[in-house]
């Protein structure tokens, strides 16, 4: 891509990638915009696989390891009312940077694949919904202490300064 281009350009390559993109447009099957899920399946998972397609050329021939490090969700393997789609996106996103660390593991500079599987955060993820019985229903939920921006950082943090050898 362009971008990745313009990057190695100035930089001289790049050593890691955060697909962190996603948007959650939950509402039940039966209610849900075929826009809406296209969107989500463009978003949370084709920008995931065109941005580790452009960059991983440009790591695998870096002198250092590199890092691709995917913000998934919990509901890659959690899937609750309303969250059919978004739920599939989050696991596609996961398997996907599975299966890919896999055809990697054997390079001679490593590239490290890490997905994180968040819990529910206080972002604007939620004031997207489209479907008012989903927002009903969530409102119902007992308060929970979300996740916010700082610890999800942390935990990139610690996984940008672990060892090596260690996905």
């Amino acid at each position: 891509s362009r971008c990745v281009q313009e990057v190695v350009a100035k930089w001289g390559t790049i050593h890691h990638l955060i697909n962190n993109a996603g948007i959650m447009l939950l509402a039940y099957f039966k209610n849900a915009d075929l826009g809406d899920l296209d969107a989500m399946i463009d978003v949370n998972i084709k920008g995931p696989i065109y941005c580790t397609h452009a960059v991983l050329p440009h790591m695998r021939q870096a002198n250092k390891t590199c890092n691709i490090i995917s913000i998934s969700s919990d509901a890659d393997r959690k899937v609750f009312p309303g969250s059919a789609t978004y739920s599939a996106t989050k696991a596609a996103l996961s398997l996907f940077s599975e299966g890919v660390r896999f055809e990697c593991a054997n390079d001679k500079v490593p590239v490290r694949f890490t997905s994180i599987s968040a819990g529910a955060g206080a972002t604007e993820l939620f004031s997207h919904v489209p479907d008012q019985e989903i927002k009903t229903l969530f409102g119902s939920f007992p308060p929970m202490h979300m996740l916010n921006g700082p610890d999800i950082a942390s935990v990139v943090m610690n996984v940008l300064q672990s060892a090596d050898h260690m996905d």
